[in-house]
């Protein structure tokens, strides 16, 4: 009876037992090939997240540079070259650098990228690519910091060569004249430092101001020297890099930084003793000034500001400053 049994069950294990074989067989063939794929799968999830973030860093440098670029323009040559500052110091690669207009420019990145799990795809470097394109916009109507308190006569605005300004000591205010402004506070030492470090307030157009032409000499060749601060702007000027007498760099591509530029206002006569009516913001670039003040000769130049220091309503007079903004 035992045997009967045993014999029994032994043929029921060799039935059973090669059916189960099968069965895990098939078990483990399919959970190779899932386990597989979800292995690509996260491999694949993974790159594409890297991918993502390069392109997100390659599209933050193109940004950076095109609108390091804009700020330069029309000036094509300067504009290349601060868009390539901005890309070597980030160690970017740039495809193309192209002006689609003459107030434009778009800037063309790429990052070679190696994956690290797709290999089992067969995926193994692919190029990440990224443009950015800014613009020159409109005219400043409203500038805020940096400006130096200087008037310029509207009748003296001409890129097309230097101009040698007077300063205005009385009479009325002529084309080739120049005024201190005192922004309202005629003190020395807000004038001076307004001269070295220029106005930390807003200036709009159509405001009246106060032309301190009755300043002290003294405080009038703050521009040239002043042994207090040592920041007098021609004192700034020797200082390198931008101590240049002109064999390395020509108008108008003056580089970007340089002390000498001076955002200055262009003024016209207005009602009431010493004032004038500011209408526009100009860049000046101060190629000399008199020992005693007096004179100052130098040229006008096109540049850009970002929006955080100026802005456009749409009116006013071009006098070469515009602001500058990202446009894709």
């Amino acid at each position: 009876m035992r045997i009967a049994n045993c014999g029994f069950r032994n043929e029921a294990c060799e039935v059973s037992c090669p059916e189960r074989g099968t069965q895990c067989g098939q078990s483990l063939v399919v959970l190779s090939v899932a386990l597989l794929v979800l292995v690509g799968m996260a491999a694949i999830s993974i790159e594409v997240g890297r991918v993502a973030r390069i392109k997100g860093w390659l599209v933050n440098v193109c940004d950076c540079a095109a609108i390091a670029g804009a700020s330069c323009l029309p000036n094509a040559t300067l504009a290349t070259q601060e868009a390539e500052r901005i890309s070597d110091e980030n160690g970017v690669d740039i495809k193309t650098i192209s002006f689609p207009a003459s107030n434009q420019i778009k800037v063309v990145g790429r990052e070679n990228f190696a994956y690290m799990l797709a290999g089992i795809w067969g995926f193994t470097t692919t190029q990440v690519t990224a443009q950015s394109v800014a613009e020159r916009a409109g005219v400043v109507t409203s500038i805020s910091r940096g400006v130096l308190p200087l008037g310029i006569s509207t009748g003296a605005y001409d890129q097309s060569s230097s101009v040698t300004l007077s300063f205005l000591t009385g009479g009325p205010l002529g084309s080739f004249n120049f005024v201190s402004l005192a922004w309202n506070d005629s003190s020395s030492a807000t004038y001076i430092n307004n001269l070295e470090n220029g106005y930390d307030g807003t200036i709009g157009l159509g405001v009246t101001q106060y032309s301190g032409s009755v300043l002290s000499s003294d405080n009038r060749t703050a521009i040239v020297s002043d042994s207090g601060t040592g920041r007098a702007l021609f004192q700034q000027a020797t200082q390198p890099p931008w101590n240049d007498t002109g064999s390395n760099y020509t108008y108008p591509d003056y580089p970007k930084g340089d002390p000498r530029i001076a955002l200055v206002v262009l003024v016209e006569e207005a009602t009431g003793t010493r004032n004038v009516n500011v209408r526009g913001v100009g860049a000046f670039y101060l190629s000399s000034v008199s020992m005693d003040g007096t004179q100052i000769t130098g040229r006008f130049l096109s540049i850009a500001l970002p929006a955080t220091r100026a802005s456009s309503d749409g009116t006013g007079t071009d006098y070469g400053v515009r602001t500058y903004r990202l446009i894709q």
